[in-house]
């Protein structure tokens, strides 16, 4: 147990659940978010770190009453404020994060997962990415080596909740809100964060291209997003799907070119990758998204209801739903011009 009473400035990370540092699983400030927990140094990155839940038997983690600030090594480099790495059930609330490269990453690590975490009542300001999921890809399961039909996956960070986080990004014209996929980490000793595949090579077989895909599938996720002078996007998929969620995200633009709701863009080009990549045998194997879920990066939401109109399965009542404030109209969801997908979610403005 970790529990502060006054503003802490700390020289390396805060790890939640590490049997080295004796830590414990509860992070808390004392009298609500009166106590703020710094990073003294560059090298404070991330700030928070909770050990994973799944290979440790131990309690789920509590970070909770704070603020967390990247300081002024926050808006120079690569610093993330908590960092949630194949943990499940980790309890985040009542916490204001600022400051930071990123708010929140949720990340796959070893082929394992992250699921089932909340964050609730969270208040992000000037951070370039608030909450960010990825993964590093699929790995041998260490009980069936060499096997390419037993690797663990790495794909999912289901059942996240997200209630009531309010983000304020830094003014930078990529800065995003929430972002599915993509590469954060580069330079870590675990395998980098990849966008595209990683490469892993089995015993007296070839070289086999795994997909880096991760599926925050049935989130819940309700969330506004606060874009700066310069631009930035409400949410974006990189690689990954965001299906069977409840979502409200309300975006707040300036009326610029560069204003996003949701980006759609880079999910539909590393689509288009991934349904050309063959398996070792040099077989059509993996399909994007898999088999059985519409080819779409945002379908089937919960509360979705659908019927079939000209013969094509079509949601006329959605369970996402994306309000907007000075938001130019072609710029509420951008997608590639050659993508033909249905998304199923509906599209509302205040302005």
């Amino acid at each position: 147990m970790t529990v502060l009473s006054v503003d802490t400035s700390i020289n390396s990370t805060l790890e939640l659940g590490s049997f080295v540092s004796g830590s414990g699983n509860l992070l808390q400030g004392v009298g609500g978010r009166k106590v703020v927990l710094s990073a003294a140094n560059s090298s404070v990155n991330p700030i928070v770190k909770v050990y994973s839940l799944i290979s440790r038997p131990v309690e789920s983690a509590v970070i909770e009453n704070l603020v967390i600030d990247g300081g002024e090594f926050g808006s120079s480099r690569n610093v993330t404020g908590i960092l949630l790495e194949n943990v499940a059930h980790c309890l985040v609330r009542n916490v204001t994060i600022r400051n930071c490269e990123v708010g929140i990453h949720i990340r796959d690590c070893d082929g394992l997962w992250s699921e089932c975490n909340t964050l609730k009542h969270i208040r992000m300001e000037n951070v370039k990415k608030g909450v960010v999921f990825t993964t590093t890809g699929p790995c041998e399961h260490p009980k069936y080596p060499n096997d390419p039909l037993k690797k663990l996956p790495g794909n999912s960070a289901a059942f996240t909740t997200v209630e009531d986080v309010d983000i304020t990004l830094a003014n930078v014209s990529d800065a995003v809100g929430i972002q599915v996929g993509g590469t954060q980490i580069v330079n870590n000793s675990n395998p980098p964060d990849s966008d595209t595949e990683v490469q892993v090579t089995y015993t007296n077989l070839t070289t086999e291209d795994c997909l880096s895909i991760i599926d925050p599938y049935s989130s819940h996720l309700r969330a506004v997003v606060r874009l700066g002078s310069q631009g930035g996007c409400g949410l974006k998929v990189v690689n990954g799907f965001l299906h069977f969620a409840q979502a409200h995200l309300t975006v707040i633009g300036h009326n610029n070119p560069s204003d996003i709701g949701i980006d759609l863009q880079e999910a539909y080009n590393f689509r288009t990758y991934a349904k050309n990549a063959k398996d070792i045998y040099g077989n059509n194997k993996f399909t994007y998204p898999p088999k059985g879920i519409e080819d779409a990066f945002i379908f089937y939401n919960q509360f979705s209801q659908f019927a079939v109109v000209n013969n094509t399965k079509k949601a006329v009542k959605s369970g996402f739903m994306l309000v907007t404030s000075n938001i130019q109209f072609q710029k509420r969801i951008l997608r590639d011009p050659a993508d033909p997908t249905e998304i199923d979610v509906e599209v509302k403005t205040i302005t």
